[in-house]
């Protein structure tokens, strides 16, 4: 990363006004194979050796299909041109700090971005992928642009204000709003189709038939050719991503509102509404995803059309929603003692968890749910305390008692959230719509039973069934949470003070200091024999001895 960097102050008066500039140059040169490997992976489904339309399928079928070496898919990576990203970036911002009164301070700003159109460092370095006629168009080549003809916005102004206004000598209100833009540019999902890459992808007609086997091996690797034209007709059969051209950068509306109050004892007590918006943000949809649940290939749009079954990953833009009230009384540091309390309560929505593929492509809505990370609940209760005793301290200030009783001090955390959310899946092999998941059929509201380990239900799962074949389950996305979370955190240490320049720190730190178990949430695959059981967990305690020299 190459950066240019030039801020300015300049203060007239009630006014501090700031501008600035600020230009990167991103060069990234990454080569990850990590679709099959270049040793190749081969995928033992149940479909092989179930009956057709028979959703009855478990792991037991898939081992059987293993044993009989009878593969639903296969393929193995194979590096074409050395994947490399190369792109500028130009950021200009003006903002002025407005003291309008004793009490009232406004801020006011706006910035403006620029992302421009990525490019490989080399010759057909990026490959992208035209649905419309089953082409790779390859950039620098046959007079195609470098950057594919990707669109470089111009018009990314994003505004930043704010208010703050004290009420009373005690009492101050807070406002704020702001939009940033995401860069929309993951060079880890940009155009790095075939040549780029060679995933070579072997996959059956539909979940029910084989394809090829391991006596048999991989065919011989295609080799690499770069037509003059620029132009890859009759794309190979594997994955894949669709870079639109007209792609625009997501954006991020973000407000709040909050109220804080001093307190008597050093204490501050503050309550505040967080909310966001994200327009736009990017997530992958297989656009060749089966249209028809139980028709398989004949349903998929490039199967049909150029008998390519192999997902087709197209960038489309989604919102993500936050909403939180979030709680915090502080007790400011003083005479030894600092006290944090902070709750939050909050909901988050969007389509995929960090932004990735949709389960069901071919229903949107279906999609939509809480967050991978939504916590509902979140409470942390932190303290420092510095016992009063040795020099300088109220008792013992002096002498050799004081020197080794004082210069304590303890530190502490302790959290409680609620669980992570949890999707009620079921094998799609009944499905057979490629490309879509599966869910399970919920008929009432799931009953936490609470039992730990192999075998045991923590989830009582009486109130589930398989749904029907060729049919979505109405189990919705992330609809339930999981196990809560509850853990300690403490230190102990004790500070020497040898001389004015020198001094010395001994820690004794612990986390999870009562080694309570935090459970994993149980599995959601109601085609799994561990349905609704927790059987893994994590954060074991953990203890250690630190020694520091301050001069």
């Amino acid at each position: 990363n190459f950066d240019f960097v030039s801020n300015w102050t300049y203060v007239k008066g009630n006014h501090t006004l700031k501008w600035g500039v600020d230009f990167r140059r991103n060069r990234d040169d990454l080569l990850q194979t990590q679709t099959y490997s270049p040793r190749g992976l081969w995928t033992f489904s149940e479909g092989p050796t179930g009956l057709n339309g028979d959703p009855k399928t478990s792991l037991g079928n898939s081992f059987a299909a293993f044993l009989l070496d009878s593969p639903n898919s296969y393929g193995r990576d194979l590096p074409g041109i050395f994947p490399t990203f190369r792109q500028s970036q130009l950021f200009t911002y003006i903002q002025d700090k407005w003291q309008v009164s004793p009490k009232l301070t406004l801020d006011i700003g706006v910035r403006h971005e620029i992302y421009f159109a990525p490019t490989p460092a080399q010759r057909a370095g990026f490959s992208n992928y035209d649905p419309n006629t089953n082409s790779l168009i390859l950039s620098g080549v046959g007079g195609h642009p470098d950057n594919l003809g990707i669109n470089t916005p111009l018009k990314n102004f994003a505004p930043r204000t704010g208010i703050a206004y004290r009420l009373t000598e005690k009492t101050v209100i807070r406002a704020a709003f702001g939009l940033a833009f995401d860069p929309s540019y993951p060079d880890d999902k940009w155009a790095f189709n075939y040549p780029v890459k060679q995933n070579n992808a072997f996959n059956a007609a539909n979940s029910y038939s084989v394809a090829g086997s391991m006596a048999a091996g991989f065919p011989a690797p295609l080799p690499v050719a770069i037509p003059d034209s620029g132009v890859i007709p009759n794309a190979p059969q594997q994955s894949y991503i669709v870079v639109p051209s007209d792609l625009r950068q997501g954006y991020l509306e973000t407000w709040n509102i909050a109220v804080q109050r001093q307190l008597p004892g050093n204490f501050a007590f503050e309550a505040a509404y967080v909310g966001n918006h994200t327009v736009g943000t990017l997530n992958d949809v297989n656009i060749n995803a089966g249209l028809v649940p139980g028709l398989g290939n004949k349903a998929q749009p490039l199967y049909v059309k150029y008998g390519l079954s192999a997902g087709v990953n197209r960038w489309t833009r989604f919102s993500v929603r936050y909403n939180g009230l979030q709680v915090k009384l502080d007790r400011r540091y003083s005479n030894g003692l600092g006290i944090t309390t902070a709750y939050t309560f909050s909901k988050a929505l969007d389509y995929a968890t960090d932004n990735g593929s949709l389960g069901i492509p071919i229903n949107f809505s279906m999609n939509r749910g809480r967050s991978g990370q939504d916590r509902t609940h979140m409470y942390v209760q932190s303290f420092i305390y510095d016992l009063p005793v040795g020099p300088g301290k109220k008792f013992l200030s002096s002498g050799v008692a004081g020197k080794i009783i004082g210069g304590w001090q303890f530190n502490g955390a302790l959290s409680f959230y609620s669980g992570t959310p949890i999707t009620f899946s079921y094998s799609s092999s009944g499905l057979n719509a490629p490309g879509n998941s599966q869910r399970a059929n919920v008929n009432g509201t799931p009953k936490v039973l609470g039992n730990i380990g192999p075998g045991q239900q923590w989830l009582d799962k009486s109130v589930f069934s398989i749904p029907a074949t060729a049919t979505f389950g109405n189990a919705g996305r992330n609809t339930f949470s999981g196990p809560g979370y509850w853990n300690l955190d403490m230190s102990l240490i004790k500070k020497f003070f040898v001389t004015e320049r020198f001094r010395s720190e001994l820690r004794l730190e612990t986390f999870n200091l009562t080694n309570t178990p935090h459970f994993n949430s149980p599995s959601g695959d109601f085609s799994s024999t561990a349905f609704g059981q927790v059987n893994s967990a994590f954060g074991e305690r953990q203890v250690q001895l630190g020694f520091k020299l301050f001069f």
